[in-house]
């Protein structure tokens, strides 16, 4: 889903600004009082985020591209989120190898390849399966999850572990929930999606994670109950599938983080902001090598980069 441009940066000037004002006449230790919060550990060197091995300008009318997914094939599915078309991709150019049109136009955010089946999400909950995804003529079912209002669900992924989706929320997870984005699992057996999720991500820990500047935890401080700031707006899930660790991506304040099956975060990285001007696709390579999409900023393309897997180097004890 396409966030506002520049009014986004307005308000949170305002904010800012305001908050300024008031810390000018409190002392230091009285101003910015930051948070009881602990931050997300940082990441470890397995990818260089800086710098990616791969990068690739994708095709204009890929400027809105939404989702990605690797297929059994190797190549790679995108959404994007306009026309109900899968757009099958080379890998190694991201150039579109195939199109093959599965609905009407809609908001599409997510792509998901599981069990041989492939999984398409639309923003407002709906979910499209597909057992054939080979077939030139996607013909498939369709269903309706009981997504929290103002869920905006974007990111999606198969887990093998109960034969399950897990489907994260960009925006508001429910009304018991606060501001924390909720991960629900659909079991794609029985068709039903769990009544509680079965991750809550606490933004106040990757707001101080990816930014910790004095004024901005002093905005925090003072309006986070009444208005999200943190910038975790979960747009992507992907399983690693070497370390078997859960990676989030948001599409604001860019960054990439990775928890383990019982929800404790591992790392947190933060994407370099000229490389990717609104992330909201990734997925992994059976390597561990990770592509990650980006929608087009304005006057540009859409781009797909990929960081190479290097594994963490053992460190030998004398």
């Amino acid at each position: 889903m396409n966030e506002p441009r520049g009014r986004k940066g307005t308000f949170a000037g305002r904010c800012m600004l305001f908050c300024a004002l008031i810390c000018s006449g409190l002392s230091a230790a009285g101003c910015g009082g930051g948070t009881d919060v602990a931050p997300w550990p940082a990441g470890d060197t397995s990818y260089d985020f800086d710098r990616p091995d791969a990068a690739f300008e994708l095709d204009a009318v890929l400027g809105e591209i939404s989702g990605l997914a690797v297929l059994g094939d190797g190549t790679l599915a995108a959404v994007q989120d306009e026309d109900g078309i899968l757009y099958v991709l080379d890998p190694s150019t991201g150039g579109i190898i195939d199109e093959r049109t599965f609905g009407p136009p809609g908001d599409y955010e997510a792509v998901a390849l599981g069990a041989g089946r492939l999984f398409i999400l639309e923003a407002g909950g709906r979910l499209y399966r597909f057992d054939d995804w080979t077939a030139s003529a996607l013909d498939g079912s369709e269903f309706e999850l009981d997504l929290p209002a103002r869920c905006d669900g974007e990111g999606l992924r198969y887990d093998p572990e109960g034969d399950r989706l897990l489907v994260s929320c960009k925006e508001r997870s429910g009304p018991h929930l606060g501001q924390e984005k909720a991960v629900f699992a659909f079991d794609t057996a029985g068709r039903l999606l769990a009544e509680r999720p079965v991750y809550a991500l606490d933004p106040r820990a990757f707001a101080v994670s990816v930014d910790d500047h004095p004024v901005n935890e002093a905005v925090r401080s003072m309006l986070s109950e009444r208005v999200d700031l943190s910038g975790l707006k979960p747009s992507e899930l992907a399983l690693h599938p070497l370390t078997g660790e859960i990676f989030v991506l948001t599409s604001v304040r860019e960054a990439v983080f990775s928890m383990r099956r019982d929800g404790s975060v591992t790392g947190v990285w933060k994407l370099e902001d000229a490389l990717l001007e609104q992330p909201e696709g990734m997925d992994f390579l059976p390597n561990g090598d990770l592509y990650i999409s980006s929608e087009a900023g304005v006057g540009g393309r859409g781009v797909l980069l990929r960081f190479d897997y290097r594994a963490p180097q053992q460190t030998s004890t004398p």
